[in-house]
């Protein structure tokens, strides 16, 4: 019987010393520096912060674009009706990128719409009867659809 418990006993001390416990005390004790230090293999060397990469600047999706033109069709009613048809193209005005959409206007005809590529910002390019070309889209409308 006094084997057995020992060996009981033997097998609890390995298993201990396996596991660890008893081994390092994580309570800090005073005048101990707790804070723990980043490890720098001799290889290794941190590079300084202003070496990063500047920012790319985010590009709306087609998708994104015609969301932004759909929500400010929604606010923006025209008599008889409105729709945004399928389909889009890129098309720049002095060198800056946008969406093309075509804007559909019931008894009007059809608006083209751009939407800027990286702000989402809508202007007015073209449409039936109109001159003044290339504007906010907002001042188009107030100009020639507000009732």
């Amino acid at each position: 019987m006094k084997k057995l418990i020992a060996l009981l006993f033997a097998i609890i001390v390995v298993i201990a010393l396996f596991t660890g416990c008893g081994g390092m005390n994580t309570e800090a004790k005073p005048g101990m520096n707790t804070e723990a230090k980043p490890s720098i293999e001799p290889e290794q060397k941190q590079e300084p912060e202003q070496k990063q990469e500047p920012e790319q600047k985010q590009t709306l999706t087609a998708d994104e674009a015609r969301a932004i033109l759909q929500t400010w069709a929604d606010e923006h009613p025209f008599q008889l009706g409105s729709e945004i048809e399928p389909g889009n193209d890129e098309h720049t005005v002095d060198g800056v990128e946008y969406y093309r959409f075509y804007f559909g206007i019931i008894r009007f005809g059809v608006a083209e719409i751009l939407v800027h590529k990286e702000t989402g910002e809508l202007f007015h390019l073209t449409s039936p009867y109109n001159e003044v070309g290339f504007e906010p889209v907002d001042d188009w409308y107030n100009r020639e659809h507000a009732s």
